[in-house]
C-alpha cells in the first residue's frame, strides 16, 4: 500500500489509523531497524516509542524523511501475524 517512501496526508491518517494499538517494524533509509509502537504520525514527523522493559523512557522522533516506508509492517491481532503495508 505505502511503497513510496513519500506518504501524503490521506496516506499518514490511514496509516496511523491502521497500527494504532499495533506493534509496527520499519527501517530508516539509513538501515537501522526500529520495532514497538507509533505513537503520532504527521507531515514532519513519527513519534515512536519502543515498549518493553528495557525501552527508554522518552520516545523516538523521526523525520518523516528518515522512514523507509516501504519497510513498514505491522502485527495483525486478528490473523496472529505481521503484515507489509
Amino acid at each position: 500500500m505505502f511503497m513510496k517512501n513519500r506518504l501524503d496526508e490521506e496516506q499518514m491518517r490511514a496509516l496511523f489509523g491502521e497500527v494504532a494499538q499495533s506493534r509496527c517494524a520499519f527501517r530508516l533509509v539509513d538501515g537501522s531497524y526500529y520495532e514497538g509502537y507509533m505513537i503520532e504520525v504527521t507531515k514532519q514527523h513519527m513519534i515512536f516509542y519502543r515498549g518493553g522493559p528495557l525501552a527508554r523512557e522518552t520516545p523516538y522522533i523521526f523525520a518523516i524523511d528518515q522512514i523507509d516506508f516501504s519497510s513498514l509492517s505491522y502485527y495483525d491481532h486478528n490473523q496472529q501475524q505481521w503484515r507489509d503495508f
